[in-house]
């Protein structure tokens, strides 16, 4: 029997020996073959859809999870309503023909059943960026590195799968120092590039989607046929917003002693502060005060922003996103468009000329080198509509 096939007839097993009160730290043993033949399963959480875990093989089977090697599994706690999505990107990805960019960029899909309602994924090893950025101290030239792998990695999901990923944020990209991969993770709310019903639904993280979905909640939730920004313009926003955030949190701020208000770490400072205040009290009186907020310290965030002297900033990536967003972005009608163009072939191009402009920024050659081969590939499959 197949190691997929042996968890899918034991998830009632997996979900009671989970679910023991005696069992703090949620990692247990299933025997797959006697007598020292197992699985090991580690609870990692619950989330919006299901429980997660990680499973490693301990066993003498090796066709599809190497000995001592491990995959995710996620129980869903309900039917999917919409398997097609990640059917779909499944297929995709199966059907490369060659896997070269997914395998050093997006996390892969093993396994899908819905009548089990349980997902195989592969199992990134490393730590969230964020938490990696903050544990280290590393150069601009490293932080540029992550910073270019990071917009190439969204490029993946837009030019090579066609389908936006819409929860860009620290959590959502893994390192792995050891091989020097960066992939994303999650795929809880991919939308085909195509499918605007799906793109047009108010999902994500709060504090790092469009500012304009923000902008439009309360209106969305009387008439869900508002229009939100395209897909990459979605994607785009999350992932530039999590550069600052990655660029604020591997500096040691506490340290920084700024003789102007307006310096990046001073401004990014106050919009931390500011869309925090979500989540007090006096404001815990639903998603509409809570959207209100988020967009009110974007909007004054990105305003300030574009105040800022760029040459007082020595990081040379965090100068190109903000020259973009000075170029490109339209904030006379606070909407934030590119230049009130929501066309997703023009946004793709604005993301490929970031990348192309943040190359100067690497000064190890070998690695620029790499990158910008990865980058061609991508840009291989670019976008057709």
């Amino acid at each position: 029997m197949s190691l997929i096939t042996f968890i899918k007839k034991n998830l009632k097993l997996i979900s009671k020996r989970a679910n023991e009160k005696n069992n703090r730290k949620k990692k247990f043993r299933i025997i797959y073959k006697e007598p020292e033949e197992s699985l090991i399963f580690d609870y990692k959480g619950s989330g919006t859809f299901g429980d997660v875990f990680k499973v490693t093989n301990l066993t003498e089977n090796t066709n599809e999870i190497p000995k001592g090697k491990s995959v995710v599994i996620k129980i869903m706690k309900r039917k999917n309503s919409e398997p097609d999505r990640l059917l779909e990107l499944s297929e995709i990805i199966n059907n490369l023909k060659s896997k070269m960019i997914i395998n050093k960029y997006i996390m892969n899909i093993y396994n899908i059943d819905f009548d089990k309602n349980v997902i195989f994924l592969e199992y990134v090893d490393g730590l969230p960026l964020d938490d990696y950025i903050r544990k280290n101290k590393l150069t601009n030239n490293e932080l540029n590195i992550f910073f270019i792998k990071s917009l190439l990695s969204v490029k993946v999901m837009h030019n090579v799968l066609k389908y936006s990923h819409r929860d860009i944020k620290g959590p959502n990209i893994i390192y792995n120092p050891e091989n020097g991969i960066m992939k994303c993770i999650d795929y809880g709310f991919i939308c085909n590039l195509k499918n605007f019903k799906c793109v047009n639904r108010y999902e994500g993280t709060g504090k790092y989607i469009h500012p304009d979905m923000n902008r439009k909640y309360k209106t969305y939730k009387k008439n869900s046929s508002v229009i939100f920004p395209n897909a990459v313009s979605q994607d785009l926003f999350s992932l530039l917003m999590t550069i600052f955030k990655l660029y604020y949190t591997s500096q040691n701020v506490k340290s920084i002693k700024s003789n102007s208000p307006n310096d990046f770490f001073s401004i990014f400072r106050k919009y931390e502060i500011n869309i925090r205040k979500e989540k007090s009290k006096k404001n815990n009186n639903g998603r509409n005060k809570k959207s209100e907020i988020r967009f009110n310290s974007k909007n004054d965030f990105l305003i300030e922003l574009m105040e800022l002297d760029i040459n007082n900033i020595n990081n040379e990536v965090i100068k190109e996103i903000i020259k973009i967003f000075k170029k490109y972005w339209n904030f006379e009608k606070k909407d934030f468009y590119i230049k009130s163009i929501n066309n997703i072939l023009v946004t793709n191009f604005i993301f490929d000329l970031l990348i192309f402009n943040s190359f100067s920024s690497i000064s190890d050659s070998e690695e620029k080198n790499n990158i910008f081969y990865d980058w061609c590939s991508i840009y291989s499959y670019n976008i057709n509509f």
